[in-house]
C-alpha cells in the first residue's frame, strides 16, 4: 500500500491519458480494470508508459522493469524522483524531451565510461585494432563488452538503473558542468538534482545547449537548408546533424565533422568518434579534452559582450567596419583525405580547350548577364572598351552562374566563356584557382571584376602576384546593409584586402567615393584609384516625360505610380505595401521578382491597390505614360539603372535618398525621402508632389536635364580611357607618395 500511495503521490494524475493506455494495453481493456487503478497498481511497475508522449522511452522503462527484483520493480516511480517535482507534469507530457533522450542516448560513450571506471582501460590507452585513417570505424568499438552492438533502449535502461546513481552521462551532447553553467546564466537556477532531468524538464523547452560543442545561431548561419527547418535547431542535430559529415556545429568545433556530404550510421556520431579519439579518459563521465578546450574558447570569447568592450567596438565600427566581420569564426581546416587536383586538372583542360582565343587583352569577370544593374553596367562597359581600345579582343568570363539573359547589352562580336558551368560543386578554393588558370593562361593587359564574388576571391588571393603581369581593375556599386544594420559587401569585406593591387577602383555615386577615398586614401596614390564614374543612360533624345503627372491631374486621372525592382529586403517593398494601405486612392503599378531573398511579403494578401504587372525587360516596355511618378523605396544603394534610366526620360520621382540616390533625386529635381522606412514621410512627398503639379514638372525637366549631363555617354568614356590607362603598359601599386 505504501508504494501505491508513493506512485498515486507522486505521479499527476492529470497527464495520465486513460484513453490511451486502455487502447496501448489490450489485456487491461479486456479485464474491464479501471486504467488509473490499474497503473498505480501494477502497470508502473511493469514499465507501461501513461500516454503516448512517453513512446520513445518505453522500449527502455519495459527493459528497466524486467531488471528490478520483486518489490522493487519500480521504474516509473524512481524515474519521477530524478525529476524536479515542480516540473514532473510537463515532462511527463512533453514528447519532444523524451524523443530527445532517446536520439541523445550514444551506447559508445555510456560503455566506455563503464570500462574506465572498472579499470577495465588503462587510461590513454589507444584502441589497438583501430584503423586511426578510417572515418567509419568507432575508436571506442573495440572495448565495447563482446564487442555487441547493441540497443538504444539496452543502454538507456542500463543507465537509468544504474548509471545514473554513478554519476555517468548517457551522450557524447550533454556535458553537466557546462549545462550547470549556463542554467544559471540563463534561467536564474541551477538543477538541484540530476542535471540530466533538470535540462529534460526545464532547460529542454528554454532551449538551453547542454553541450559546449553546439552553437544555435552559428549552426543557423552556417548552414543555407536551416533556413527550412522550424524549432529549436538543436533538435535537428541531435537527430541528423552530429551524424552528417559536412557539418559545423560551433565556432569553437570550427570545422566540418568529416568529409564529403554524407551522413554515419546512427548511434555513432561523430563527436562522439573525436571524443574517444582523445588520448586522456579517465575523467570521461564527467568531461573530455575536446569539450574542456571547447568550454575554455567560449569562456574568452564571452569577454567580447562585456559593455566596456561593447563601446571600443562600437567607436571602433566608425573607422573600420570590419571590425564587426567576420560574424562566424575564421576556419581552420584539417589537411583533405582526399584532393580536388585531379578533377580540378581535368576541368582546366577542358576550359582551356572550349576557349575560342588562346590570348586577349582584355578581360571582364560578371557573376552572370541576367537581368540586373550589374550586368548592365557590365554591357556598356564592354561596348565602351570595345570602341575605345578598337584593336584589342575582349573576353567576358561569367563565373556564377551560366546565364546570358541580354546579349543586346553587350558587343555583337563579343567573346564569351562560361566557368560556372565547368565549376560547379567544385569547392571555392579550386573555383578560383580555376579562374587564375584562365586569365593568366589568356595574358590579358587588364582585368576587370563587375560585381563577381569569385573575381574577388582572386583580388584577395592573388592580386599581388597578377598586379605584376597585367592591371587589375574594379566596379564597387554599394555597401550593403546586413539584418543588425552594419556595412558589408565588397566595398568593406573586400576591397582594404587587394587595394594595394588594384589599378583603379570605378565606383558609380559621390557617396561611396568619398567614404572609400576618407577610409582608404591614405596617400596620394591611394586615393587616386578610386574613379567616380556615373553609369551611362540609355534613352532616345526626344523622349519627355516631365509633363505626364500634371497631365494626368488635370485631366482627373486615377493616381498612379509605378515601382519596379527586386521583391529583396535592399528594395524594401514592404515600404510600398504600407505606403498603399495608408493611401488607398493611390494605384500601384509593380513590376518585380524575388531574387536574392529576404522578404516576407505575403503576396496573396497585398493591398488592393497594388497590382502586379510581372517583370519588363528594359525601360521602355514600362507604360510609364500611364502612371503619375516613380516610386522607389531601397533602404541602401548606389545609383540604380532604373533610376538612371527614369530620370534621363524625365520622370517625376519619388525615391529614397540613400546612396547614390541623392546624386540624382534633391528638393531641385524631385522629391527625396530622407527617412527612408518611414512610410508616413513617403506620403508625405507625395502629397506635396499632387498639391503642386506645376512644380512638380518643373523638378521632372531639371531631373531630365541633370541626368542626361551627369550619366553621359561621353563622360563615361572619357572617364573610362583615363582609369584604364589605355596607353601604356600595366603597372602594379608599388609606391605610395603620402598626402
Amino acid at each position: 500500500m505504501e508504494q501505491h500511495a508513493g506512485i498515486e503521490e507522486m505521479f499527476p494524475e492529470e497527464v495520465f491519458d486513460r484513453a490511451f493506455y486502455l487502447a496501448d494495453n489490450p489485456d487491461v481493456k479486456a479485464a474491464g480494470v479501471d486504467p488509473w487503478v490499474h497503473f498505480t497498481t501494477y502497470g508502473h511497475r511493469e514499465g507501461r508508459i501513461w500516454s503516448a508522449a512517453a513512446r520513445p522511452v518505453a522500449p527502455a522503462l519495459r527493459a528497466w522493469a524486467a531488471r528490478l527484483p520483486g518489490d522493487a520493480r519500480t521504474p516509473v516511480l524512481d524515474l519521477l524522483r530524478l525529476v524536479p517535482a515542480e516540473h514532473r507534469s510537463s515532462l511527463l507530457s512533453d514528447a519532444g524531451a523524451w524523443q530527445t533522450l532517446h536520439q541523445m542516448v550514444h551506447p559508445t560513450i555510456y560503455r566506455m565510461q563503464e570500462l574506465v571506471a572498472a579499470g577495465a582501460l588503462e587510461p590513454g590507452d589507444p584502441d589497438p585494432e583501430a584503423d586511426p585513417g578510417s572515418e567509419t570505424i568507432d575508436a571506442g568499438a573495440a572495448v565495447l563488452a563482446a564487442g555487441r552492438d547493441e540497443s538504444v533502449d539496452d543502454v538507456l535502461a542500463d543507465f537509468l538503473v544504474d548509471g545514473v546513481h554513478r554519476g555517468l552521462r548517457p551522450s557524447a551532447l550533454f556535458h553537466p558542468e557546462w549545462y550547470t553553467e549556463a542554467a544559471l546564466r540563463e534561467l536564474g537556477s541551477g538543477p538541484d538534482g540530476h542535471p540530466l532531468f533538470h535540462w529534460l524538464a526545464v532547460g529542454y523547452p528554454a532551449r538551453v545547449s547542454p553541450t559546449p560543442l553546439f552553437d544555435e545561431d552559428f549552426y543557423r548561419r552556417t548552414h543555407g537548408d536551416m533556413a527550412n527547418v522550424k524549432g529549436w535547431a538543436f533538435d535537428h542535430f541531435v537527430n541528423h546533424g552530429c551524424y552528417e559529415t559536412f557539418r559545423v556545429p560551433s565556432t569553437v568545433l570550427n570545422q566540418r565533422l568529416g568529409h564529403g556530404r554524407h551522413s554515419r550510421p546512427h548511434r555513432i556520431p561523430i563527436v562522439a568518434d573525436m571524443i574517444l579519439a582523445e588520448e586522456r579518459l579517465e575523467d570521461i563521465a564527467r568531461t573530455s579534452a575536446l569539450e574542456e578546450r571547447a568550454m575554455l574558447a567560449q569562456r574568452l570569447r564571452s569577454r567580447l559582450d562585456d559593455p566596456v568592450m561593447r563601446e571600443l567596438v562600437e567607436r571602433a565600427y566608425e573607422i573600420e567596419p570590419m571590425i564587426r566581420r567576420p560574424y562566424t569564426a575564421r576556419r581552420v581546416s584539417l589537411a583533405p583525405v582526399l584532393s580536388h587536383a585531379s578533377d580540378l586538372f581535368e576541368r582546366a583542360e577542358a576550359l582551356r580547350r572550349s576557349l575560342p582565343v588562346s590570348r586577349v587583352d582584355n578581360v571582364v569577370v560578371v557573376p552572370h548577364v541576367r537581368m540586373a544593374g550589374s550586368a548592365r553596367v557590365a554591357g556598356a562597359f564592354v561596348r565602351t572598351l570595345h570602341d575605345l581600345d578598337t584593336t584589342g579582343r575582349t573576353l567576358v568570363l561569367t563565373t556564377d552562374l551560366n546565364e546570358f539573359q541580354r546579349p543586346d547589352w553587350f558587343p555583337e562580336d563579343v567573346l564569351l566563356v562560361d566557368i560556372a558551368e565547368v565549376a560547379r560543386e567544385l569547392p571555392e578554393e579550386a573555383r578560383v584557382r580555376l579562374l587564375l588558370d584562365v586569365v593568366r593562361g589568356l595574358q590579358p593587359r587588364r582585368v576587370m571584376n563587375i560585381n563577381s564574388g569569385l573575381g574577388w576571391v582572386l583580388y584577395t588571393t592573388f592580386g599581388r602576384q597578377l598586379s605584376a603581369i597585367m592591371d587589375l581593375h574594379a566596379y564597387l556599386f554599394t555597401w550593403e546593409l546586413d539584418k543588425h544594420g552594419n556595412k558589408g559587401g565588397y566595398p568593406v569585406r573586400a576591397i582594404q584586402e587587394c587595394l594595394s593591387s588594384l589599378t583603379s577602383v570605378i565606383v558609380d555615386s559621390k557617396p561611396l567615393h568619398d567614404e572609400l577615398t576618407w577610409r582608404y586614401g591614405h596617400s596620394s596614390r591611394l586615393a587616386d584609384v578610386f574613379r567616380l564614374v556615373y553609369t551611362p543612360a540609355e534613352y532616345l533624345e526626344h523622349i519627355d516625360h516631365s509633363q505626364v503627372l500634371a497631365s494626368r491631374r488635370q485631366e482627373g486621372r486615377v493616381l498612379r505610380a509605378f515601382w519596379a525592382g527586386r521583391f529583396d529586403r535592399q528594395k524594401r517593398f514592404d515600404v510600398v505595401v504600407d505606403v498603399a494601405t495608408m493611401l488607398p486612392d493611390l494605384e500601384i503599378w509593380v513590376w518585380g521578382r524575388r531574387v536574392l531573398g529576404g522578404s516576407d511579403i505575403d503576396f496573396a494578401d497585398l493591398p488592393p491597390n497594388i497590382k502586379l504587372q510581372g517583370t519588363y525587360q528594359q525601360f521602355d516596355d514600362l507604360p510609364v505614360e500611364s502612371c503619375d511618378f516613380f516610386l522607389y523605396t531601397a533602404e541602401w544603394d548606389g545609383v540604380p539603372t532604373i533610376l538612371i534610366d527614369a530620370a534621363a526620360r524625365g520622370v517625376t520621382t519619388v525615391a529614397s535618398a540613400v546612396g547614390g540616390v541623392a546624386d540624382l533625386v534633391t528638393e531641385e529635381t524631385g522629391y527625396p525621402v530622407t527617412d527612408a522606412l518611414d512610410p508616413a514621410a513617403y506620403v508625405a512627398a507625395i502629397e506635396e508632389m499632387v498639391a503642386s503639379p506645376v512644380e512638380a514638372a518643373r523638378r521632372s525637366g531639371l531631373l531630365r536635364k541633370h541626368a542626361r549631363s551627369l550619366c553621359s555617354r561621353e563622360t563615361f568614356a572619357r572617364a573610362m580611357s583615363v582609369a584604364l590607362r589605355l596607353e601604356g603598359e600595366p603597372t602594379a601599386l608599388t609606391q605610395e607618395t603620402p598626402r
